[in-house]
């Protein structure tokens, strides 16, 4: 019996036509692999189970096959001292996806079972059951909708690329993670944490059931609603609907937690998908300390904006104009015990919309503070605004070296900016209805022209609506 399993979820992507491929991601604690018998890692296949979510009947199996094989690494490698070791395996199939098979209305999930969990884990139960303890599986699983919908193919991927959780967490200090993932179709991508969910079977490869399955038991006082079991006025362990995880464990330990991740098109949820972590909380972490991000208009002698910052841009400023200042310190630089040297990042966020803004940082994003220097960052905007007829607001993150996580401290800049006059592309086509029969066949050009208007030098871009037909 083994005590491996550290998480991992199913993706599901479409390749073309009725042609997806299934792949099984699985994380597991290279340290604390105790099989007896040959590692996880050689299995040649894994054999997964897809059921209806109607009724929980049984659609077919599908035979994974192991694909690859590396090492997660850390976001600070340097603050690596092999407390945790992971490494990532892959394994794929394709499925030939039919709307004889696949059609359900209701969809379908797929499920894969394996014990078991570590067994030093403190906030839930999960002991050897060879010694009658309370054991704890790992069921991975993923819900897809049907591939035709209201007599159309519905086509869709599931979310992928969520990162994993390898960096270990330190007593009193903030922890965060993005866990976004990425959405081939589009979709909106809901997040929650949950219970985890356990296996129906104690046994090393339990028998491939239908749900709906167990979940683990948590030890006292831990709970879905206390993960960490943190001390008053510190934070536990949340996530945002965007996918932020944050907390500021308090007591040592490896915590084990689930995320679970739906998909919604046109407000409607058509899927979802779940992934378990663990997180290390270790003793002995390095005494640090968050940089400071200070800001100034262009115009000012001093940066004097701390936290919050508003700025206003008429649209008759120049592009090199339409810029303010950062400037990042760090007390560490100051400390002989970090050589008096720290290294600092800067990284640009938006904050009340979503979209990349990476953009408006200078090309140079790094500094070395030596005994006690600062570092001064150029932010320029471009001159359409993010928002319309609101200000947009974006942080701009300074972050720092420290283990096991970088510190950081964020200015909040809400930055209002006039949009250049603008005139409406017209069309300029003779007429702008167009009617004509066209046969099976035949080939059928119109010239149809447009204009932006005279004092724009705007790229125009074409598109084609119709009224639901594939024009293709």
């Amino acid at each position: 019996m083994g005590s491996h399993i550290v998480g991992g979820e199913f993706q599901l992507i479409h390749l073309n036509g009725s042609r997806y491929r299934l792949d099984l991601i699985y994380y597991f604690d290279a340290i604390n692999n105790t099989f007896t018998s040959p590692p996880e890692e050689l299995e040649p296949t894994l054999r997964a189970a897809i059921f209806k979510k109607s009724d929980n009947s049984f659609v077919r199996f599908v035979t994974l096959s192991f694909s690859s094989k590396s090492r997660v690494s850390y976001t600070q490698p340097s603050c690596s001292k092999g407390e945790i070791v992971t490494d990532k395996l892959i394994y794929s199939t394709e499925i030939n996806m039919l709307e004889t098979e696949f059609g359900d209305i209701n969809g379908y999930y797929v499920s894969w079972q394996r014990c078991c969990r570590n067994y030093t884990i403190t906030n839930i139960y999960s002991q050897n059951p060879d010694f009658a303890g309370i054991a704890a599986g790992q069921t991975f699983y993923l819900e897809f909708p049907p591939v035709v919908k209201n007599g159309e193919p519905f086509i869709n991927s599931s979310p992928r690329l969520f990162p994993p959780l390898t960096d270990y967490a330190c007593p009193s200090k903030p922890y965060f993670v993005d866990f976004a993932g990425i959405d081939d179709d589009g979709d909106s991508l809901v997040y929650s944490l949950v219970t985890p969910l356990s296996t129906l079977s104690s046994k090393a490869v339990p028998d491939t059931e239908s749900g709906p399955y167990p979940k683990i038991t948590w030890r006292n006082p831990f709970s879905l609603d206390n993960i960490l079991g943190t001390k008053p006025n510190f934070p536990n362990l949340k996530i945002s609907q965007d996918g932020f995880l944050t907390a500021t464990p308090t007591k040592l330990g490896l915590y084990v937690f689930a995320v679970r991740c739906d998909e919604f098109r046109d407000g409607v949820k058509i899927g979802e998908v779940r992934r378990d972590f663990q997180m290390l909380v270790v003793d002995k972490c390095p005494v640090a300390e968050p940089p400071k991000i200070l800001g100034k208009k262009l115009e000012e002698a001093n940066f004097s904006y701390d936290n919050n910052m508003v700025i206003n841009f008429d649209n008759t400023v120049s592009d090199d104009s339409r810029c303010i200042e950062v400037q990042v310190s760090d007390p560490d630089a100051s400390k002989q015990d970090d050589n008096f040297t720290e290294n600092v990042t800067i990284k640009a966020i938006a904050l009340n919309f979503k979209k990349d803004i990476g953009g408006i940082l200078p090309s140079i994003t790094k500094a070395i503070l030596t005994n006690g220097s600062t570092a001064n960052f150029k932010i320029c905007f471009d001159k359409c605004p993010y928002i319309e007829n609101s200000p947009f607001q974006i942080g701009i993150v300074a972050f720092d070296d420290a283990c096991s996580q970088p510190l950081f401290d964020t200015l909040k800049i809400t930055v209002n900016l006039t949009p250049p006059p603008n005139e409406n592309v017209k069309f300029i086509t003779p007429s702008a209805n167009v009617f004509a029969t066209v046969r099976e066949g035949e080939t059928k050009v119109w010239d149809i022209f447009a204009r932006d208007g005279v004092s724009d030098t705007d790229p125009i871009i074409e598109s084609v609506y119709t009224d639901g037909f594939n024009l293709a």
